[in-house]
């Protein structure tokens, strides 16, 4: 479950004010019109917001699986290599919607048809490719098995 907290006057959750409008939108107003960014890495989506528990998943109730697999594979040498695969692939099926539902909300479940957009991933990837591009494997930050 992430925890919605507030620091600075915003709220945070992970990081990131993505999802702080979607969440506290629906659980204090009551409106859902569009699904945070970062449900592209799957569902569903817990959050505790002023004792409010508010959930974000497929309106079938199934999972979503990330689409992001990450792999750490171990080297001869002792050392580990993150191996990212990105598989796009069509986020919601059939007559899925993305929904939010609440305990504790006086707010009925609201859906939403938006589909995600897998440019959140990609930024995500180019910003690891940024950070490491040029860079050999034993001048970045690996851990030893010792």
């Amino acid at each position: 479950m992430v925890k919605m907290v507030k620091r600075a006057g915003n709220w945070l959750a992970k990081g990131t004010l993505l999802t702080r409008p979607v969440v506290y939108d629906f659980a204090n107003k009551g409106t859902f019109d569009k699904h945070p960014k970062r449900a592209v890495f799957g569902l569903p989506h817990n959050y505790r917001l002023e004792g409010k528990n508010v959930t974000i998943n497929i309106n079938s109730r199934e999972r979503r699986a990330s689409p992001l697999f990450i792999h750490i594979h171990r080297l001869e040498n002792g050392k580990y290599l993150g191996i990212l695969s990105l598989l796009p692939a069509k986020f919601l099926k059939g007559d899925d919607n993305i929904a939010i539902w609440g305990k504790h909300i006086k707010f009925k479940p609201k859906n939403t048809r938006e589909n995600v957009d897998y440019e959140v991933i990609t930024k995500f990837l180019d910003r690891i490719v940024e950070k490491f591009e040029g860079k050999e494997l034993s001048k970045t930050k690996v851990v030893d098995k010792n």
